[in-house]
C-alpha cells in the first residue's frame, strides 16, 4: 500500500532490530551442524542496528525514488483499517501488540552474536526490501 500511496500509515512504534529470516535460519543451521555453537543461554540473535518505521519509509523512498512518508495512526484506527482491509481481527490485534512492544523498547536490543555465528554481516533492511521489491 505504501508503494502505491506514498504513505506508510502504522501505529506508533519504536526501534526494532529488524533481523532477516535468512540470517536466523543460517544461524540455526550452524548451531545444529557445529558442536559448541550457541550452547547454553543464547544471546539475542539480532541485526546490529535498530530502525523504526520512519527509517523504513526512508529506505523505501530511497529504493523506489518516490517519497514515502511515515504517518502515525491511532491504535484503534489502525486496527479498524486493517480489519476493513481484510486482516482478521485477531491477527490485527496481535500485530498491534508488536507495535506496542516496540514503542516500549522491547525490540531495541542488538548483539554481535548473529554475525559472529554466520560469519558475515547481517542482511540490512535495505537489502531485504530491495530483494522483496524485485518480486513485485
Amino acid at each position: 500500500m505504501a508503494l502505491k500511496t506514498g504513505t506508510l500509515a502504522v501505529p506508533q512504534d519504536g526501534p526494532v532490530s529488524w533481523t532477516a529470516h535468512e540470517d536466523l535460519a543460517e544461524a540455526a543451521a550452524v548451531a545444529l551442524a557445529e558442536d559448541g555453537v550457541l550452547e547454553g543461554i543464547t544471546p539475542p540473535l539480532t541485526a546490529p542496528r535498530t530502525l523504526d518505521f520512519a527509517d523504513v519509509a526512508g529506505i523505501l523512498g530511497d529504493l523506489t525514488g518516490r517519497t514515502v512518508t511515515r504517518v502515525v495512526m491511532d491504535d484503534d484506527e489502525w486496527t479498524s483499517a486493517a480489519v476493513a482491509g481484510g486482516m482478521p481481527r485477531p491477527v490485527a490485534e496481535f500485530a498491534l501488540t508488536m507495535f506496542a512492544a516496540s514503542r516500549n523498547g522491547k525490540f531495541n536490543t542488538t548483539d554481535p552474536t548473529l554475525e559472529a555465528t554466520v560469519g558475515h554481516p547481517a542482511r540490512t533492511v535495505h537489502e531485504v526490501l530491495e530483494s522483496a521489491l524485485r518480486t513485485i
